[in-house]
């Protein structure tokens, strides 16, 4: 039953790893599409 478990989490450890990676490339095309299209910091009507 040990084997089983350890499976499972090797599997559920790679699955993770898998949608860290998709997540990392996600943040990485947002900020590079933040930064073209310039500062998200300003408001209308700051002075």
């Amino acid at each position: 039953m040990r084997l089983r478990f350890d499976a499972r989490i090797e599997k559920l450890e790679k699955k993770l790893q898998q949608k860290n990676k998709v997540l990392a490339e996600f943040m990485e095309e947002l900020v590079k599409l933040r930064g073209s299209m310039g500062s998200s910091e300003k408001t209308l009507g700051s002075p």
